[in-house]
């Protein structure tokens, strides 16, 4: 055999073993692949035939890794075409991918990974709105590789840590928000990495631990950081008019000094069964802590939405504030109607009232009946008694009598 053959081959079976700590794409024989004793985490993407059974990972010392018999150090999202399987702390050396491998794609090998995010203010509010990020990163660069981020689901959890839970009771999280890098709503660019949530903090005051992970195990690792939750600083109310000739008012009032005077403001939008909308917005002043916002009547009756958002700053570091408003409903009438229905309203309470007299009466002609009653039973019975005791008296009298006459007969 030529000295180039040999080289030829020698290559050939050097290169599947060959692995740096960057991503690696690779369509080699037998699908090895070598990881290096200083890698602390790894994710292997699998590219499996179509609806073909999840593959099976092979480690160095020949033990076997299934979708549904694995270590707790490993994590494995399955796909009918597709397969992430993520370990920490991975025992180095040569692996194997057993299965129906795709001729067509690469096993993509990523070390290192591991997530950033945001540090969570330390003082909450609750029902605001804030926009949190968090990023996946492959050692010191950001990961972009679509085939990972694309099965990457990320959430957010808050754990009550003032309950005080039972002896082997676990603590329930909450979770108030899911992560997209899709480009819409608060997500600034699709696929560079940077995952972000609208985080609305809809729970009681208190105190919590904040937990950004996986929902579906694409990897092991996840942060926490413990926080604060305070009650909500404001107050607010809509108050709808009567009719649609009518005004409707929007008020919203600083409750405390957490928000700094001045800084409130609003943008409130109520949209009609017409579909159409009537939207307010407006500042306060200086040192003013009320809001108030006045929409002109309506041009429709029927059932209204309205929804909306206020703005604040902090007062302890000055950071700004959003608070989201649920969504609700009213109703107005027209003129004629409203007297309508307060003309019969009226004759309905009256109905009620004449109803409730009548009642009182038949009560009170009760009560009489039972009290006549009453006093004919006591008035029987005094006489009866009377006839009783007169009774018995005079037969004490007569044997009294009858006593004397005796004793008088006697010679």
């Amino acid at each position: 055999m030529s000295v180039l053959k040999r080289l030829l081959l020698l290559l050939i079976w050097i290169s599947p073993f060959s692995w740096a700590q960057d991503s690696t794409s690779m369509s080699l024989l037998d699908n090895r692949f070598r990881i290096d004793q200083d890698v602390q985490s790894v994710s292997f993407i699998i590219h499996r035939q179509k609806s073909s059974e999840a593959a099976i990972l092979v480690r160095p010392d020949g033990q076997k890794y299934y979708a549904w018999r694995h270590p707790n150090n490993v994590t494995w999202y399955q796909q009918p075409d597709l397969d992430i399987v993520s370990i920490e702390k991975p025992m180095a050396g040569p692996w194997q991918a057993l299965g129906k491998i795709s001729p067509h794609n690469s096993i993509t090998v990523l070390s290192d990974v591991h997530l950033s995010a945001q540090q969570l203010p330390q003082r909450l509010y609750q029902g605001e709105t804030l926009k949190f990020s968090a990023q996946l990163w492959q050692g010191n660069e950001p990961l972009q590789l679509a085939a990972y981020l694309s099965h990457v689901k990320l959430k957010i959890s808050f754990t009550d840590l003032t309950s005080k839970p039972k002896d082997g009771q676990i603590l329930p999280a909450i979770v108030l928000a899911e992560f997209f890098d899709d480009g819409q709503k608060r997500d600034e660019r699709a696929g560079d990495g940077i995952f972000t949530a609208n985080l609305k903090v809809d729970i009681p005051p208190g105190r919590y631990q904040a937990t950004i992970a996986t929902e579906n195990g694409v990897f092991l690792r996840q942060l926490e950081q413990t926080v604060l939750v305070y009650p909500t600083p404001l107050t607010y109310s809509f108050m709808a008019g009567e009719t649609v000739k009518d005004n409707s008012e929007f008020v919203a009032k600083v409750t405390d000094d957490q928000l700094q005077a001045g800084s409130l403001a609003g943008h409130i939008a109520v949209k009609g069964p017409s579909g159409k909308e009537y939207i307010v917005q407006g500042t306060t002043q200086d040192e003013e802590k009320q809001l108030n916002l006045t929409f002109p009547a309506m041009d429709k009756v029927g059932r209204y939405r309205w929804y909306g958002w206020l703005y604040a700053t902090d007062n302890f570091n000055q950071r700004e504030l959003i608070f989201s408003l649920p969504k609700r409903s009213f109703a107005l009438a027209a003129q004629m109607q409203l007297t309508k229905d307060l003309q019969q309203l009226k004759q309905e309470e009256l109905v009620k009232q004449q109803q409730e007299k009548i009642k009182q009466q038949q009560l009170a002609e009760a009560k009489q009946r039972d009290d006549a009653l009453l006093w004919l039973i006591v008035g029987n019975s005094v006489m009866v008694l009377v006839i009783l005791i007169g009774w018995y008296g005079l037969r004490w009298w007569k044997k009294k009598r009858q006593h004397k006459s005796d004793d008088l007969m006697l010679p």
